[in-house]
């Protein structure tokens, strides 16, 4: 068995690091976060340091802290809503709509953007792969909502349904769009109300 090469103390120069568990302190986005790692310690003056081995693993413990504060998916979480709908990593981020690239890097510890996260949850909430799909509350709930039901909708094609047919290139992030869409012109048409009430009360 391979003999690990001892490390000198960079900050006391009198012992040898120790390798045991400790708390050590990541930083993502400008918010710290303590996490527990396998860490190289000094005996003498408690300087502690990751093994370059571990330094991947400490980076995702970190983003994760953050996923998990900030109530993103963790890398797990993505990784587990993927496996509930049997999907490759290819066709898990082909169906939501993304990257194949950027579904690879959220699991590996870059913190995806919130409406990303919604999206996701929404995807697999969409395929009835999970029932503990949880909007983000207010408008963005209402939003999340007319998505899933013009995704359903268009999935079944049921007779009446105002989209028709199923599309069988529809992804969740195109019925996400088009309820942004529609968010955004009825927020128009109400703006325009508004202006046109005021014109019409100065004219007055």
């Amino acid at each position: 068995m391979k003999t690990q090469p001892r490390i000198k103390c960079p900050e006391c120069d009198s012992a040898y690091l120790k390798e045991r568990v400790a708390a050590i302190t990541g930083s993502r986005k400008g918010e710290s976060f303590p996490v527990d790692m396998d860490a190289l310690i000094c005996p003498k003056c408690n300087f502690t340091t990751v093994p370059q081995k571990r330094a991947a693993q400490f980076a995702l413990r970190v983003a994760n802290a953050y996923r998990q504060k900030h109530g993103l998916l963790t890398s797990l979480e993505l990784r587990d809503f993927r496996s509930r709908l049997g999907m490759t990593q290819k066709q898990f981020y082909d169906f939501v709509g993304v990257g194949e690239a950027s579904g690879k890097r959220w699991e590996l510890g870059e913190i995806q953007g919130r409406a990303m996260d919604r999206l996701v949850r929404f995807a697999v909430a969409a395929r009835g792969g999970t029932k503990q799909y949880s909007a983000w509350g207010g408008f963005e709930q209402l939003q999340d909502k007319m998505a899933l039901q013009i995704y359903r909708k268009r999935d079944s094609g049921t007779a009446g349904m105002p989209h028709g047919p199923p599309l069988t290139n529809h992804t969740p992030l195109d019925c996400f769009m088009e309820t942004r869409i529609l968010n955004d012109n009825f927020a128009r048409t109400k703006g325009n109300q508004r202006c046109s009430r005021t014109c019409i009360e100065e004219r007055a």
